[in-house]
């Protein structure tokens, strides 16, 4: 925010996937002048699709509010409805059966938020045991998590030597379902083809624009090797269960631990 306040820039945060959570007791979505949330059905408040805005500057509400409604006169953006929009607008409005699913998941999104909070910190003492395994770390100003996640990380070595791919194979045949998460995105090819449209190439030098040497410049082997081999995700959703839940979670993981060695030769 000093960096942005500085050079007259406009923060906007993409708070998709922590609602409630906090840093130095200040809500997340709340730093700049807009914090953005979605509805998108992984997340902890699914309403099948869509997403929120959160501000407490008036003018540029009443603005999302035109935008998001064909672009018709709102608050301070006066002018009658029916005389057409006031600004170039969309149709991305909720539905009345989005918004009472909304409204009833509110009702216990706080509630369900402790429940994550707790589970999420009994598991991780349950696999801070189990060799092999790197969990979560949270840093001092964060004074709420909310756990859209819960993340670990996988060593093969404390496994002796076996492969991620077949780790989740067996957690998932314990009846643990669990995956490995995001993929590498610096070499996609949609950025290739960003780079090739009208519009890049208008903002761009060629130079700018080569793919390959793009590729060649933003290697992320830290990254790569945590996409690739190491990351585990467990949905937020498992986090909404029992005690005796988490520790069939971390009874699984123990037992292949245990069976590292039999599982190696798993051809499955």
């Amino acid at each position: 925010m000093a960096i942005a306040k500085a050079n007259n820039l406009v923060v906007i945060e993409d708070a998709c996937q922590g609602w409630l959570a906090e840093i130095n007791h200040k809500k997340v979505g709340t730093f700049g002048l807009a914090g953005c949330f979605s509805f998108q059905n992984s997340k902890n408040l699914p309403m099948g699709e869509g997403g929120a805005i959160v501000s407490d500057d008036d003018d540029f509400m009443d603005k999302c509010y035109s935008y998001h409604n064909y672009g018709y006169a709102y608050g301070s953006l006066v002018g009658a409805v029916n005389q057409g929009a006031v600004m170039a607008g969309t149709k991305i409005r909720l539905t009345e059966y989005q918004a009472a699913i909304g409204l009833s998941q509110l009702e216990r999104l706080d509630g369900e938020t402790q429940l994550r909070e707790t589970n999420a910190t009994y598991l991780k003492g349950k696999l801070e045991g189990i060799p092999g395994l790197s969990t979560y770390v949270l840093t001092p100003n964060v004074t709420r998590a909310v756990f859209h996640l819960f993340p670990f990380r996988f060593h093969s070595e404390g496994f002796k030597g076996l492969s991620r791919e077949v780790f989740i194979k067996a957690l998932k045949a314990e009846g643990i379902p669990c995956s490995s998460g995001y993929i590498p995105l610096n070499d996609k090819l949609y950025l290739k083809d960003a780079f090739t449209s009208k519009n890049y190439k208008r903002m761009y030098q060629a130079d700018e624009l080569d793919f390959d040497k793009f590729v060649a410049n933003n290697q992320c082997p830290i990254t790569d090797k945590l996409c690739n081999e190491e990351a585990i995700w467990l949905s937020q959703s498992m986090l909404l269960g029992t005690q005796s839940d988490m520790d069939d979670i971390a009874n699984a993981i123990y037992k292949i631990h245990e069976n590292a060695e039999e599982l190696l030769n798993y051809k499955g």
